[in-house]
Formats: structure tokens, sequence, C-alpha cells
């Protein structure tokens, strides 16, 4: 009886320390999960770094930016006109009311435009809903407006185009303009069923990938638009403000 109770005892005491053992290791765990983390290598930190337009331009990038907003307490937009930002090109403009910009793939507007088509933009106007597989210049030759945004090299040159050469006063802005005519193929003529407006506005702060490069519009409609209809065209210019 004696040899057992001593066996029993030896358990009891294995069994304690055991459970000490065990307790230590549990207020370890506990201790280490509540220390603050700690920073990893400097190498993946230093993007936290990087200059503040680099960021910019990374978020601008993995995004899409909204179509139509309210105009900013600083700009003027004519009643019933919504307000457009393009942070990639830094400019922003106003959009006459029924107007959107298209990707020429779906029937509505779009809504949201993603940062890699902010470069080159097509904002039109009385061609909604857009018929997929149309073409634009069949489009403004029965009666819609289609105003191109397109970044424009600081080295770029035209061979057929004619090259905005009239200076012209746009509030603070002084830009370069001139007319096109075009035939209903779209191409180049002296007289021509087509015509566009080109104006050239200079960017107060460039794509980081394109250095010195300009705004390009190029404002196409028929030949024998109204002047109404040409009074809206150069108030969309006429809107344009870099930052």
């Amino acid at each position: 009886m004696a040899l057992l109770r001593l066996r029993r005892r030896a358990r009891r005491s294995l069994m304690v320390a055991l459970i000490a053992i065990v307790g230590v290791c549990i207020a370890g765990l506990a201790a280490i999960s509540e220390e603050p983390s700690k920073p990893g290598p400097v190498a993946k930190r230093e993007g936290s770094f990087a200059p503040q337009a680099a960021r910019d331009a990374g978020a601008a990038s993995a995004a899409a930016v909204p179509a139509r907003a309210a105009a900013p307490t600083d700009i003027a937009c004519p009643s019933g006109w919504s307000h457009f930002d393009n942070p990639v090109m830094h400019y922003g403009l106003c959009v006459p009311p029924g107007w959107g910009f298209t990707d020429f793939r779906q029937a509505a507007p779009l809504d949201q435009i993603p940062a890699r088509q902010l470069e080159n933009l097509h904002l039109l106007g009385n061609a909604f809903p857009w018929r997929p597989g149309s073409l634009p210049f069949d489009a403004v030759s029965q009666g819609a407006f289609d105003v191109e945004l397109d970044v424009l090299p600081a080295s770029a040159q035209s061979s057929d185009e004619c090259q905005p050469m009239i200076r012209k006063q746009l509030g603070t802005s002084s830009v370069l303009t001139c007319e096109q005519s075009y035939d209903n193929a779209g191409m180049p003529a002296a007289k021509g069923s087509l015509r566009a407006l080109k104006v050239i506005i200079p960017l107060r702060s460039a794509p980081l990938d394109e250095p010195g490069a300009r705004l390009l519009i190029i404002a196409r409609s028929r030949a024998g638009a109204s002047s109404a209809e040409v009074t809206t065209l150069w108030q969309i210019v006429q809107s344009v403000h870099t930052y």
C-alpha cells in the first residue's frame, strides 16, 4: 500500500509539473501576441516614403474616375451642366446635359472611366444610345458631336491634318487653333461635309510618362452645324481648366 501511495504521489507531482510548464508556454504566447507588430525589412517599406505625386499617380492608375460630378465651388459651369475631372492629365471641364463619355462598346455613356483611358477620351453629344460597331464619323455625319481629348506629345507633328497655329485667348490661357474639313469617310479634304475644330491647350502638369505634353481637343461636327451647336462646342473648350 505504501508503495502504491508513493506511485500516486509521483504521478500527481508529474502532472503538476506538466501543468505548470503548459501555463508558462501559454503566458509566453499571449505576451508575444500582445506586442505591437514589428516593421518588416526596409525594402518592403520604401513605398511609404515615395513622393506624393508618384503615389497619386499610382492610385489613379489603379482606379476609375466618375464621369459626372458636381462642379467645384471655384468652377462656374453653365446651369444644368456637370463637371469632369481628369487626374491623370490634370484638367477638368464642364459637360453639357445629355452628353457623355464613351468607349464605343456600349449603348449608354460611361458612369466610370478606367484610368487607362484617361489619356484619350471621346465625349459625345446627340449620340446616345450608341450603337456598338458604328463608326464615329458616320455618327457625326448624322448629327452627333464628337469631342476628342487626347494627350499630345511635345514633338508630335501631323502631315495631312491642319496644324493649330492661330493663337486665341481662352480665359487666362493662350491656345492654338485651326479648323479641318473631312469627307464622309473621315479623310482630310479641302471641302467636306464634316469639320473639326482643333485646339491645343498647354498643361500645367503633364502626365508622368509624357513630359512636355499638351492637351489636344478635336471637336467634330457637321459642316452645316447650327450656330447654337457651334457655340456649345466652344463652351466645352472654354470650360477646360488645367491644374
